[in-house]
């Protein structure tokens, strides 16, 4: 599909209107199953027909839940579309790079160390593999990205060995 056609929109307003759909049920279903009109009335209009428990459910519980999702969705659709077009692949990944290693190296040694900072240890790990990935792809004199795949799935099998 070319971009700007109309079969290209109708899929991504079909991809929309599957996500609103996902995250309507997201908030609708759970241990406290609740209508749709009682979820519009708690999130537009609190009305005191909705009693404190629903209210607390979706404010506190499902709402914030379902943002989060939807960030780190976007967040990692974000850093796919970035990763393949700095390596000019449309099959690179991060594991091509070594960052999923590095990241599971990290918090591998943050939980062996006492079990704190785990996530910020996995994220210090991706971005030092990725680094390392960086550095060995620029030694090796050619900087391309056949270099930077390369050097990637070298750090990977060093930091996935054992």
């Amino acid at each position: 599909m070319a971009p700007g056609t109309p079969g290209r929109r109708l899929f991504f307003a079909g991809l929309l209107l599957l996500l609103g759909g996902a995250a309507l049920w997201r908030l609708l279903a759970g241990d406290m199953p609740l209508s749709p009109a009682a979820v519009a009335d708690i999130l537009f209009s609190p009305s005191p027909d909705a009693s404190p428990q629903e209210i607390l459910v979706v404010r506190s519980v499902r709402l914030p839940r379902l943002l989060a999702s939807l960030g780190a969705g976007a967040s990692l659709a974000v850093s796919g579309a970035v990763l393949q077009g700095v390596l000019g692949n449309p099959l690179a990944e991060p594991y091509t790079l070594g960052i999923a290693a590095g990241a599971a190296f990290g918090a591998s040694l943050a939980i062996s160390l006492g079990g704190i900072w785990v996530s910020g240890a996995a994220f210090a790990g991706a971005l030092a593999a990725l680094g390392l990935a960086l550095v060995l792809s620029r030694l090796s004199g050619r900087g391309s990205q056949l270099s930077m795949v390369l050097s990637g799935i070298v750090v990977s099998s060093v930091l996935s060995a054992g």
